[in-house]
């Protein structure tokens, strides 16, 4: 990239302008920076390193900073203060920075498995299941049919009934309801809507994890049943991961959601994440874009041990990890692309966990 336009990057950047994959590129960036200046990258000094961050880009005094729609340049001096850092080219981690030669590029010694793709079914309410195209990757629901987002009608519905969008592992879809809220499920998930919202309420269901971007309707509060509790919005985006092994988590992007069980009632702002424990909600401060970059084509790593790792490949590979009793704990950080090929996920985490990995059929035994 020639220097005026990745100027013109760094300026997007500083702006909260970019796009997730500029943002993986300008990380990336600044990853190869700390590479080349070992003695900011060895210590957690982040004073330092911003500013000799501003020094090499000509920016103004002061913490580069983004708007919440960004990567803040802290969590980037997080990844390179880190011991551990994906740094492997051809991963599409950081996939910009792939400027190695041949003979440096990382060599595949396990059987390639592809990543997901637009995959699921949708079943009706009389029973009726259909598969639906891995050609397209959304349904829309109108007015009297659901039809693709290019408008081949796929079903009839003239009258209101619910239906069930369900994707398998290694599947992944997206539904813009009748009330015009847009829905992008991931892996091994479901949400069950009707096809026209009546009555006071818009409500739905899901299992899995699930982004909403929900349309504003004061009279008509959006609800999302999940796992262990029930989210009532009337115009916002978040994200909620209810799948039934793990412990149920709702990130708030932008508007304010409520969260209700049977024992407690909380409040969500932006940026903030509630999980639900033990039937009680624990609420943090967080940077929302982390636990929703997989809907565009990322996995944000932010201090991740090996078994969380473990879970989001086994679902978007449709594989099952064998852990050791006893395996590494060490965090992690960085960005994998998820249009990269399994092989290219093992060699890395091969290679920052000092780990062996024996693959038989989907099932992959690890080894210390």
């Amino acid at each position: 990239m020639e220097k005026e336009a990745f100027n013109a990057l760094l300026k997007k950047y500083e702006d909260g302008q970019c796009t997730p994959e500029e943002i993986a590129y300008v990380e990336s960036w600044f990853l190869k920076f700390s590479a080349d200046s070992p003695s900011l990258a060895a210590q957690p000094d982040y004073d330092a390193i911003d500013a000799e961050l501003r020094t090499r880009l000509g920016l103004p005094s002061g913490e580069v900073r983004g708007t919440s729609k960004t990567y803040r340049v802290r969590m980037v001096l997080r990844y390179v203060a880190a011991i551990l850092v994906f740094v492997a080219a051809g991963i599409g981690i950081y996939q910009y920075t792939s400027d190695k030669g041949p003979d440096q590029q990382l060599t595949a010694q396990y059987d390639d498995i592809p990543p997901g793709t637009n995959r699921a079914t949708m079943t009706l309410a009389n029973g009726e299941t259909i598969e639906l195209s891995e050609l397209q990757q959304e349904v829309v629901v109108t007015d009297g049919a659901i039809e693709y987002s290019n408008g081949n009608q796929i079903t009839q519905t003239d009258e209101v009934q619910y239906a069930t969008l369900a994707t398998p592992r290694a599947g992944q879809y997206q539904v813009t309801l009748s009330d015009s809220t847009k829905v992008w499920l991931n892996a091994e998930s479901s949400i069950r809507y009707p096809t026209r919202f009546t009555g006071n309420n818009r409500e739905v269901e899901i299992k899995g994890e699930a982004y909403f971007e929900v349309t504003h309707d004061s009279n008509h509060p959006f609800i999302v049943k999940s796992h262990g509790q029930q989210i009532e919005v009337l115009g916002t985006a978040f994200n909620v991961s209810a799948y039934a092994d793990e412990n149920t988590v709702t990130t708030l992007v932008s508007g304010s959601v409520q969260l209700k069980n049977e024992h407690a009632v909380r409040l969500l702002n932006p940026n903030q994440q509630a999980v639900l424990r033990n039937s009680s909600f624990q609420i943090t401060e967080v940077d929302a874009q982390i636990y929703t970059a997989w809907k565009d084509g990322f996995l944000v790593l932010d201090n991740a041990d090996l078994a969380t790792i473990a879970k989001h490949i086994e679902r978007w590979y449709d594989v099952e990890f064998v852990l050791p009793a006893a395996h590494h704990t060490e965090p992690l950080f960085g960005s994998i692309s998820r249009n990269a090929n399994l092989s290219e996920i093992l060699k890395t985490l091969e290679k920052n966990y000092n780990l062996k990995f024996k693959m038989e059929g989907r099932r992959i035994t690890v080894s210390n």
